[in-house]
């Protein structure tokens, strides 16, 4: 036995302590009591659940066994990828008296081809893959899947199809899914708890019997979210930067050259290819790329409503001249971009340049001072604080992170949206509507400190502020034109990588982004 797995029995040892059950049993793998207590962080490496753990590094040939008793089982021992079978010998089996597909009363309740309808048309809308016939040979790799499909369906949520659809092809009537900035494939997820979680399982159980290169593959070019939203930003940058050289100071000059670049990445279409992979690892890659589409198609919705109806006056004259005179007071020179406020300060700021600084939001946005004064400075406050958080990723609200610019756009965002409405219905698959009023989610009932729990603002509503917040920054000293643009291409190269990642092959996804990087780069550098 080595250190390694002394170690891991050790861990495992305290897991069947705190759960109360043997980790490595069939309870705890596959049933929901519990699914938290499995999709906990590992103790050593807070990025991997027990469950990936468990899959990947404890399964000796005896609990493989336990686990995986049948050779339709998805994890079966056997191991021999070139085996095959027909679809009714699966049935054969879920007929097997040891199987619980369903009370039997005489024939007329065995189980059919019928009862696997829902899981082999649900594969054939994610994957494309039709597997209808009872007596075509496939690879026994595909049976396994649908095996497991079935028991999901069975056993936790009948309407898993819908929760997995493909989000780009979701109808407004349609029961399925829609795009949603909401949807998540990893704990914790206070809000929709169960739907992630079983995401998270099905995840975790396609990976059984990919081999270890290949899931590296898989996991390399599918991150999670936040880290291929990163890689993305640092490539739009990129491209951004050769844009905004050629345009020499030009901001009308570069917004042209984002919308002819918005326009080239828009009429750009990838190489056709169909995937040829295993079911399980289409599958596996079908599902880490869920989370990203969603994003894309909920992103594209709340772009749409952040964008600022009305037209807004620049004020950035007026906004010097305040700085001016803040300086004069503080005895010092103050630019108007430069941090000289801390959330904390920002509402005696706003009590001791009250009027100065309602002048500037009637200057921007036509709207005199709110009846309730009080509530705007709250929910700026609260805006700001999510700005500081989400994009400077910090939270001590005594430190100075904010300039006058800062100050005053968080103003004019509230003030416009208290007398624009802009609803929004946050989305969670299987839940009731959660009302439409988007700055009841700055509840200025609730402490600052509440706005980092993340049941507490929906990230579409979070996106919508922080998008209205950044339009109206720019609006307000006259960038609005170049902002917009640089929005429209960003939101291009997401739809399409989103695009790319439908393909559900590794090797596929992989040699279509490299091409697509490469031709927008070599356009860029065309623009002239």
């Amino acid at each position: 036995m080595t250190l390694l797995n002394i170690h891991l029995q050790e861990c495992l040892a305290r897991l069947r302590e705190e759960a109360g059950v043997d980790p490595l049993s069939r309870d705890f793998i596959f049933h929901r009591r519990y699914v938290k207590d499995r999709h906990a962080p590992y103790p050593d490496d807070s990025g991997r659940t027990w469950l990936s753990v468990l899959l990947r590094e404890a399964l000796t040939p005896e609990v493989r066994s336990n686990l995986y008793p049948s050779r339709f089982d998805l994890g079966h021992p056997s191991g021999d990828t070139a085996q095959s079978a027909i679809l009714s010998e699966l049935i054969q089996h879920l007929n097997a008296p040891s199987q619980p597909t369903r009370k039997r009363r005489g024939d007329a309740n065995r189980f059919s081809k019928r009862d696997l309808n829902t899981t082999l048309k649900g594969l054939q809308q994610v994957t494309g893959r039709t597997m209808a016939s009872t007596q075509s040979e496939r690879p026994l790799i595909n049976l396994k899947v649908i095996h497991l499909l079935y028991q999901l369906t069975r056993n936790r949520l009948s309407r898993l199809f819908q929760l997995i659809a493909p989000p780009e092809q979701v109808k407004e009537a349609s029961r399925t899914s829609p795009p949603t900035l909401e949807f998540k494939d990893t704990w914790p997820d206070p809000r929709n708890a169960n739907a992630t979680l079983l995401i998270a399982d099905l995840i975790a159980y396609l990976s059984v019997e990919i081999d270890d290169t290949r899931l590296a593959q898989i996991q390399a070019a599918t991150p999670p979210l936040p880290e291929l939203l990163l890689s993305l930003e640092k490539r739009d940058a990129l491209l951004g930067r050769h844009l905004r050289n050629q345009s020499h100071g030009d901001p009308h000059r570069e917004a042209r050259a984002y919308h002819a670049m918005t326009a080239f990445i828009d009429t750009y279409t990838p190489t056709a290819q169909v995937a040829q992979n295993r079911l399980d690892d289409a599958l596996y890659t079908y599902l880490r790329t869920l989370r990203f589409r969603h994003y894309v198609g909920g992103f594209e919705r709340v772009m749409t409503l952040a964008a600022i109806k009305g037209s807004i006056t620049p004020i950035g004259p007026e906004m010097s001249a305040l700085c001016d005179k803040l300086g004069r007071h503080r005895g010092c020179s103050i630019e108007l971009h430069q941090p000289i406020l801390s959330i904390n300060a920002f509402p005696h700021f706003v009590t001791q340049w009250a009027p100065e600084l309602f002048a500037l939001i009637e200057g921007a946005t036509g709207l005199g001072r709110p009846r309730n004064v009080d509530r705007l400075l709250k929910q700026s406050t609260k805006l700001l604080n999510l700005y500081t958080y989400f994009h400077l990723g910090e939270t001590d609200l005594g430190a100075e992170w904010l300039s006058v610019w800062d100050s005053v756009a968080a103003l004019c965002t509230i003030r416009h949206l208290q007398a624009t409405k802009t609803p929004y219905r946050p989305y969670w698959y299987g839940q009731k509507s959660q009302g439409i009023n988007l700055l009841r989610h700055l509840n200025v009932h609730r402490s600052i400190e509440s706005l980092y729990q993340d049941d507490h603002v929906p990230h579409g509503a979070n996106q919508i502020l922080y998008l209205r917040f950044n339009t109206m920054h720019a609006a307000i000293v006259g960038l609005q034109e170049i902002h917009e643009a640089r929005m429209a291409f960003r939101l291009a190269r997401l739809k399409q990588v989103a695009r790319i990642l439908r393909l559900q092959d590794v090797d596929l996804i992989s040699e279509a982004l490299k091409w697509f990087d490469l031709h927008c780069l070599e356009q860029a550098w065309m623009m002239r």
